[in-house]
């Protein structure tokens, strides 16, 4: 006969997080059956819950495989749509429309957005601004990206963010001629929060 592991269940708790309806020999440890939800409770904790919409959530976050690297947990994920504002280094913008979308994954975030200047009214200059990013960056003039202008001028631009914050600057790829014109600029850019 084989060696045998013994384990006792206790089914008699008090169904809180100090002492779960299910538990072993530590007795703040194990399932808390709640309305419509299971929740797995550590040290009197819950850790994990599971609820009616079959929506898993961890407390702490995720790690995968053996990694057992704080650094490492996965401890955010986040979807959302976003509004760009546009304003030009010079001059004021009549009229523009835009939209965003962003993906927020543990500390990077991808942004997709449009800024589609229908009437440029007195703005020139050397840059254009975004504001109003759903997230501020956590480096200063790290170039995050480029994007096309999309109209008759269709030049490259570069993307930073102006300091630690949720602005992005736009800046000719060739450093040549105003930045601010009539047309769609659609952009792409990942960065660090």
């Amino acid at each position: 006969m084989g060696n045998c592991l013994i384990m006792t269940i206790r089914i008699d708790g008090t169904n809180t997080t100090a002492n779960p309806g299910i538990t072993g020999a530590d007795a703040d440890t194990g399932l808390q059956f709640g309305t419509n939800e299971l929740k797995l409770v550590t040290g009197g904790t819950e850790a994990v819950k599971i609820d009616s919409n079959q929506k898993l959530t961890a407390s702490q976050g995720i790690l995968f495989g053996t990694d057992t690297a704080d650094a490492n947990t996965l401890d955010d994920y986040e979807e959302g749509t976003w509004t760009p504002t546009a304003t030009a280094s010079s001059g004021t913008i009549t009229s523009y429309v835009s939209g965003g979308r962003y993906t927020k994954i543990g500390r990077l975030v991808h942004l997709s957005f449009y800024v589609n200047i229908t009437n440029v009214g007195t703005a020139n200059g050397s840059y254009l601004y975004v504001t109003n990013a759903p997230f501020a960056s956590a480096d200063t003039w790290t170039q995050v990206g480029t994007c096309r202008e999309q109209s008759v001028n269709g030049f490259l631009i570069n993307l930073n963010f102006a300091g630690n914050g949720t602005t992005i600057q736009f800046t000719r790829y060739d450093n040549a001629g105003t930045i601010v014109a009539s047309g769609n600029y659609a952009c792409t850019i990942s960065y660090h929060i």
